[in-house]
């Protein structure tokens, strides 16, 4: 299907409304994750793509299915300042026998803060299948004003090959 966007697009665009919709979503997804997501070397090196091969604490982040094999870990990050936008940015996170739990706040220059709270549960199965499921807890307040929400995930990751591991979230 052919689509004329107007305004400064010159062009015609070839995509389906689905691939469109699909794209936005993704965007708007990845966008969420830089800010809000501590990252691990990993993930970030091959393109912010974690959700076959997460472990430990980027469990809790890009597919709780990676927290089934851990027995106990304890991470600390503290983000460095950025001049235009973020003061200070610190997470604790902690996992013991497949469970974990992790807890970041972010202040923002303006005064704006947020605060996240992940909960989580992997589980390893004997047929090469692993799952997890995690609660998610956050609050934000922006210009003087609170919202607050919560969202919850399962995931599962599969293992095809030696070399080929598959994630769902």
């Amino acid at each position: 299907r052919h689509t004329r966007l107007q305004g400064d697009w010159s062009s015609d665009v070839c995509s389906s409304d689905l691939c469109l919709c699909f794209s936005v979503v993704t965007l708007a997804n990845e966008h969420a994750k830089e800010f809000y997501a501590p990252k691990d070397v990993r993930s970030i090196s091959m393109g912010h793509t974690g959700s076959a091969f997460s472990t430990g604490v980027q469990g809790l982040f890009e597919n709780p299915s990676g927290l089934a094999n851990e027995s106990l870990l304890y991470s600390y990050q503290k983000a460095l300042p950025l001049p235009d936008t973020r003061q200070s940015m610190i997470s604790h996170a902690f996992v013991l026998r497949s469970f974990g739990y992790m807890n970041a706040n972010m202040r923002m220059n303006n005064g704006d803060r947020w605060h996240h709270s992940v909960f989580g549960y992997g589980k390893s199965n004997s047929n090469g299948i692993d799952w997890g499921i995690r609660y998610k807890r956050m609050e934000v307040e922006k210009n003087n004003s609170i919202t607050s929400g919560w969202s919850s995930d399962i995931g599962m990751k599969a293992r095809l090959l030696p070399y080929l591991d598959v994630g769902i979230t």
